[in-house]
């Protein structure tokens, strides 16, 4: 009966740990987005690598509207426009593609990597530490964002499982406000990807 009881009292330890552990995922922990501010204006630079070809252009996001983005791509070399569409978590309106990109996948690359760079999710749904990271899932969200133990930023967003491999890290954090915002970021989708460095946020 001692051990029985013992036993008992051991997993309630186990668990007891194992609630501790989660402690530190809580809804403190930052989500980069860059119009938290009331910011109407972002610009970045980007490098963009896909099959084997490399392109230099500038990415313009404008909030045009709550949760409503105006984004244009414009190559560096002539400074013509690429790509410009309105985007919502519900749908994307594009009123411009290059005819030499205008195809179906590329519009759904695009759309994945614009919803990962600009509608952050609120509410933590489940948290995991695993080797010294937390590892946290948010409601109502597919991605999961990966923390270092001792930061209140990310480092890494992962995509959900239907994406593929796909992910946006976010590098060199510097004060903005009361807050922090990565100036350098690089996104990968199975064999494309993009290096950001941000230029401008305008109020």
């Amino acid at each position: 009966m001692k051990r029985i009881l013992l036993f008992i009292l051991l997993l309630i330890g186990l668990a007891g740990c194992a609630t501790l552990s989660v402690q530190p995922c809580g809804e403190e922990l930052a989500r980069p987005y860059f119009f938290e501010k009331g910011e109407n204006l972002v610009a970045f630079r980007m490098m963009l690598q896909a099959k084997e070809q490399q392109i230099e252009a500038i990415l313009q996001i404008k909030k045009i509207a709550e949760e409503t983005y105006d984004i244009t791509v414009f190559s560096t070399a002539g400074a013509y426009r690429m790509l410009q569409v309105t985007l919502t978590r519900e749908e994307a309106k594009y009123s411009f593609l290059v005819p030499s990109a205008d195809h179906a996948v590329v519009r759904i690359k695009a759309e994945r990597f614009f919803k990962l760079l600009l509608f952050p999710s609120q509410s933590i749904g489940k948290c995991n530490i695993k080797k010294g990271q937390r590892q946290v899932a948010y409601k109502h969200s597919p991605m999961v964002y990966t923390y270092d133990m001792e930061e209140d930023y990310p480092q890494r967003l992962t995509g959900p499982k239907s994406f593929g491999k796909v992910y946006l890290t976010f590098e060199d954090y510097e004060p903005y406000e009361d807050t922090q915002l990565p100036h350098q970021l690089h996104y990968k989708d199975g064999k494309i990807q993009a290096d950001l460095t941000l230029l401008r946020l305008k109020k």
